[in-house]
């Protein structure tokens, strides 16, 4: 390997680069390199810096650090075909100590996470690092808080099978208020989603503020992938409905305490398999016979279990209930969903899915047809609630 010499004390701050210690020979025309930048070297004077593209880490990879005070810069290639779109999932662990994070990925800036234990954090500021951490372990940031103006940090770049090496560049940092989103503990190991619904960019930038005297994180980026679709209902205003309607629509969850497809709380929910859109804030029912309730941010606040329904089938609405005793035979054969089995149904039952129209229905345990002998009839009002139960009993219509 070649020694070269710079006029400076290092490549960020040189002017050129030699081939001698006393400075007096040029070096050929071309690109150098310390690991961490690049700068072309033409007619003995060095152009402007730029990040070596080398110094991009694949994705699918964990990365943990610990040091001084700094600027964390972090380059991540994502992949660049047709087959590398879907949802980048980042997972950031700040410790205790406060650390900021922000992505740039395709012109657009992300600073949001859920935690496992506090859920939803962000600062307000949609463009700025979002400060994690804990609200006690800030001694050794400026004047006890991290809140402030920080000069001179030191910027590192992120080298793949190295580490973070210094660029030679300083940055001067200031940390508002709106920036920050400290939580009694460490919030623990944070999800991020950014994303990817084409080939290009295939590069994504992760910067991370360490403005306390120490710093230690931990960081993981799994490459893009689509996200499970779950069967669910449309946007409901409570849990009940969330659990009678008919699961006819989809949603994607990303697990921040949940599993793939099994949402729990603090878990992301979007409407697309690339993690672009969050669903409407509201209550949804899946088919796992589960309920969750989705924040205003696209988070899970809240989970249960939905009651146990039964089968019955029924028929089409009648205006009187004397109409099923007149001997015509009417079929009893929509399938429908009850909180009541057959022999259980009372006043109160409720009939899952669309509303009907408040009517008088005959129903039965199977698909049927009044001609048989194991049929009842109930009332049911617009809500799909049953009102009254009845029977034929020798051509008129009477209560059970």
């Amino acid at each position: 390997m070649a020694i070269y010499y710079l006029d400076g004390t290092s490549l960020s701050n040189s002017t050129a680069v030699f081939t001698d210690s006393e400075l007096t020979i040029c070096a050929t025309d071309g690109m150098y390199s310390n690991g961490a930048i690049v700068r072309e070297l033409l007619n003995c004077a060095l152009l402007p810096q730029q990040t070596c593209p080398s110094c991009s880490v694949p994705c699918d990879g964990t990365i943990n650090t610990s040091g001084g005070q700094g600027v964390y810069l972090l380059d991540l290639e994502l992949g660049g075909s047709n087959f590398n779109t879907g949802a980048i999932v980042i997972k950031f662990n700040p410790q205790a100590i406060p650390d900021g994070i922000l992505a740039t990925y395709d012109g657009s800036k992300y600073n949001k996470v859920s935690s496992p234990t506090y859920g939803y954090l962000a600062g307000s500021s949609a463009t700025n690092p979002t400060y994690l951490g804990s609200t006690g372990s800030q001694a050794t940031c400026d004047g006890s808080s991290v809140e402030g103006t920080y000069t001179g940090i030191t910027e590192y770049n992120y080298v793949d099978g190295t580490g973070f090496v210094a660029t030679g560049l300083t940055q001067d940092v200031t940390v508002d208020a709106t920036y920050t989103a400290l939580t009694a503990l460490s919030p623990g190991s944070c999800v991020m989603v950014i994303p990817k619904i084409a080939a290009s960019p295939s590069t994504m930038n992760l910067a991370f503020y360490g403005v306390c005297t120490n710093t230690a994180f931990n960081i993981e980026v799994n490459c893009p992938a689509t996200l499970t679709s779950i069967s669910s209902t449309s946007t409901q205003a409570n849990s009940t409905d969330a659990c009678t309607e008919a699961k006819s629509s989809s949603v994607y969850s990303v697990p921040v305490t949940g599993g793939v497809g099994v949402p729990a709380l603090h878990d992301w929910v979007f409407s697309d398999i690339y993690g672009q859109n969050i669903v409407a804030q509201g209550f949804y029912g899946l088919n796992s016979n589960k309920w969750i309730e989705v924040s205003a941010n696209g988070v899970v606040v809240a989970t249960g279990t939905c009651p146990s329904t039964y089968s019955l089938s029924i028929s089409s609405a009648q205006l009187s209930c004397s109409t099923f005793c007149d001997g015509v035979t009417r079929l009893i054969t929509t399938p429908v969903q009850s909180s009541d089995a057959y022999a259980n149904v009372t006043y109160g039952t409720v009939i899952a899915g669309s509303f009907f129209g408040a009517g008088f229905y005959a129903y039965a345990a199977t698909s049927t047809d009044t001609s048989t002998e194991y049929w009842l009839i109930m009332e049911l009002d617009a809500s799909n609630v049953v009102q009254d139960l009845l029977q034929c009993a020798l051509g008129a219509c009477e209560p059970l």
